[in-house]
């Protein structure tokens, strides 16, 4: 079985440990989304539901990247080097592989026989409008390069044949469109769900090109893809569910509110209509899903995709920089650097050009290579025992933020950067640290 195969995965995950299979009977409504988060949140695991009302033979797959390890197995790496893999991937694309026609045994319905209803598209949050496709990747043609483009958006299915799909100014998908207005025509789209982790990984990964390629590099092998059906459009070869539409580049609907990386409710908003024309899966097909506002929403949507850019931009200013993080608890608003700086004003400068790599970033906390900045507990007493707030804190009002900070001002926010470092040869902070017998377990027996 191919390693770009999520069915195989899948099997990996569970004789791993790290995925359980449901086969209790689940409402797509609200109940397989309260399960999944309870036994992500008591267990850590990701959940496959076999067991699903009005489905029979499909499956649910939930959390699939909610956490570094699981993102790192399923890579086949080591967890300490996932971060570094993931910018040796923006340096060293590998082009994708084209087949001519599909080489998996599909059902396909187009045309008259579509229905969405008939894809069990679960309704999360208790707040939430309603369906919504949150691990779909949506695949476009960029209509003056030709190069493929894979991208996240969050769609509300109205009815059997129609979505709601929320385009951000300044994504891709909204220069393509932009460019359909123009022409006065609809724009041609794939959405594909289920698909490898490294896939999900390059489609949330800003890169000028071909997001396929990044997949590839991660993968160290060719993302093979197959032509669309009705479009020129190259989608995963692989993919569980394939479903072709059209986007009217004008005419909008009111969808919201849905479940936001922030941990908050998305507001009602005027987004664009799009057809679905075709709709294909495999056999026994898995159909991936995202909690909106839950681990895997902040991991995908705020986290681990922009650490190498922030990684890359950090080390712009020094080559000592020897990590970053973006915890997913500070829902992509809190950046993390690790450095030991040699001068005053040095971590600084460092917190200022991490800053600088994403406007989402509100603020910015540098601390020494000691502390284990995935362990909440040694940040705060970082910034508690190594701060001097009156020095070492920069306050930066009025820059852009993200649009969806609940404290923006017409999309303006107040910054941070803080300093947390020691300097060599700075007394009065010598850390308290036993050292661990290596024959610790013998005093155990």
């Amino acid at each position: 079985m191919s390693q770009q195969d999520l069915k195989g995965l899948v099997e990996k995950l569970a004789q791993h440990g790290d995925l359980v299979e449901i086969s209790q009977p689940v409402n797509l409504s609200h109940g397989l989304a309260n399960v999944a988060h309870a036994i992500e949140e008591r267990y850590g695991v990701a959940t496959l539901f076999h067991n699903l009302e009005g489905h029979q033979g499909a499956s649910v797959l939930s959390g699939l990247t909610s956490t570094y390890g699981r993102v790192a197995f399923s890579l086949g790496i080591d967890l300490p080097v996932l971060k570094r893999r993931l910018v040796e991937a923006l340096k060293e694309p590998r082009r994708p592989s084209h087949r001519e026609q599909d080489f998996l045994d599909r059902a396909t319905v187009s045309e008259g026989d579509v229905d969405l209803l008939e894809v069990p598209i679960p309704t999360h949050a208790p707040g939430d409008a309603g369906p919504y496709i949150t691990a779909g990747i949506v695949a476009a043609r960029d209509p003056e390069t030709g190069r493929m483009n894979y991208s996240y958006h969050r769609m509300l299915r109205l009815d059997s044949t129609h979505l709601s799909i929320m385009i951000n100014p300044g994504r891709h998908l909204d220069d393509y469109r932009r460019a359909a207005e123009k022409a006065g025509a609809t724009m041609a789209v794939a959405i594909v769900v289920g698909v490898h982790p490294a896939i999900m990984l390059a489609a949330a990964m800003r890169y000028p090109g071909d997001e396929l390629e990044i997949a590839g590099s991660l993968l160290h092998e060719p993302i093979e893809a197959i032509p669309c059906l009705l479009s020129d459009i190259l989608v995963p070869a692989f993919s569980e569910y394939i479903l072709e539409g059209r986007i009217d580049p004008v005419d909008r609907v009111e969808e919201g509110p849905m479940g936001e990386f922030t941990g908050l409710y998305g507001a009602k908003s005027q987004e664009y209509l799009l057809e679905i024309t075709s709709i294909s899966r495999r056999p026994d097909p898995i159909y991936q899903t995202i909690l909106p506002a839950g681990k895997e929403h902040r991991m995908l949507g705020s986290t681990l995709p922009r650490e190498p850019l922030l990684l890359n931009a950090a080390l712009q200013i020094s080559p000592e920089v020897k990590d970053v993080y973006i915890p997913p608890y500070g829902s992509g608003f809190l950046a993390v650097v690790v450095f030991d700086p040699n001068y005053e004003g040095e971590a600084k400068n460092v917190a200022l050009a991490a800053l600088s790599a994403y406007s989402t970033i509100k603020s910015v906390i540098v601390v020494n290579s000691d502390i284990n900045v995935y362990d909440p507990e040694e940040l705060i007493w970082a910034v508690l025992t190594r701060a001097n707030l009156n020095k070492d804190l920069s306050i930066l009002p009025h820059l852009l933020g993200h649009p969806m900070d609940p404290t923006a001002v017409e999309g303006l926010v107040t910054k941070s950067v803080l300093d947390a470092t020691q300097l060599p040869g700075q007394t009065g902070f010598d850390r308290v640290v036993y050292e661990h017998p290596a024959d610790l377990d013998k005093y155990l027996e």
